[in-house]
């Protein structure tokens, strides 16, 4: 039996998990604003520009940041842009 892929309509689990806080936190209002103007390949290189900046664990040894920083990489940001844009046109 083929394995299901994607989570909740994404291409992964932290893909939904950093769309969910953008939409539901109001500290992303900004990013979504961003949206109406930039295009979604710049949008997608702010976004995940601010989540690693943000990481609380950046620039850290250890295995809970070895497995942050690759929870991050895994987010595809493009896809995020996409929707955040397509959202704006609607």
């Amino acid at each position: 039996m083929p394995k299901e892929s994607g989570y909740n309509g994404w291409g992964n689990y932290q893909t939904w998990r950093v769309a969910l806080a953008l939409g539901n936190e109001e500290r992303y209002a900004d990013l979504r604003k961003q949206a109406e103007s930039a295009a979604a390949e710049e949008l997608g290189e702010a976004l995940k520009a601010r989540f690693i900046a943000e990481s609380p664990l950046a620039g850290r040894p250890g295995l809970y940041a070895d497995l942050l920083d690759e929870a991050l990489c895994a987010v595809d940001w493009q896809e995020i842009a996409e929707r955040l844009r397509d959202d704006v046109e609607d």
